[in-house]
């Protein structure tokens, strides 16, 4: 601003209008309609008069008058969705867990007939092979009787 209240305008150190520069700042969001892009003397005052946070989604104070300034306005939306996103999977998380428990007594339960059914299992093997070895005697010992009887019907 010159003394005769005249404003000059540059970009990139060339000389330029002031419909070029608000068109470079709308096309970079900055928003020029509610002037939100700077604080105007006089309004720091109000400003820092202003209650912390507004009572409804449409109630503008100091949290949504810094969120419209920042931009962050816009993503309010997306961040409440991904919150009832976590809080959905949170529950499922819980009945998850839950159900996990309860699976998890019913596996110790069963596990004192399961190693009880493991010791039936190898009592019913060494008695298997018990009874193989005593047929391998008895097949030894037939074979070794027909031997026996071999050698004595050539000799008579």
């Amino acid at each position: 601003m010159t003394k005769s209240n005249n404003s000059q305008y540059t970009l990139n150190s060339q000389s330029s209008t002031y419909t070029e520069v608000q068109t470079l700042l709308q096309g970079s969001g900055i928003d020029l309609t509610h002037k939100r892009f700077l604080i105007l003397q006089g309004e720091v005052e109000s400003i820092a008069q202003m209650k912390p946070k507004g009572t409804s989604e449409y109630d503008d104070k100091l949290l949504e008058y810094l969120e419209d300034i920042i931009g962050t306005a816009m993503l309010k939306a997306p961040i409440e969705s991904a919150l009832a996103e976590v809080y959905r999977l949170g529950e499922e998380r819980v009945e998850k867990v839950a159900r996990l428990r309860i699976v998890e007594k019913e596996k110790a339960k069963l596990d004192a007939e399961r190693k009880e059914a493991l010791a039936w299992l190898k009592l019913a093997n060494e008695h298997v092979r018990a009874l193989s070895q005593l047929w391998q005697y008895y097949l030894w010992k037939c074979l070794e009787n027909n031997e026996q009887f071999a050698a004595q019907i050539v000799s008579a």
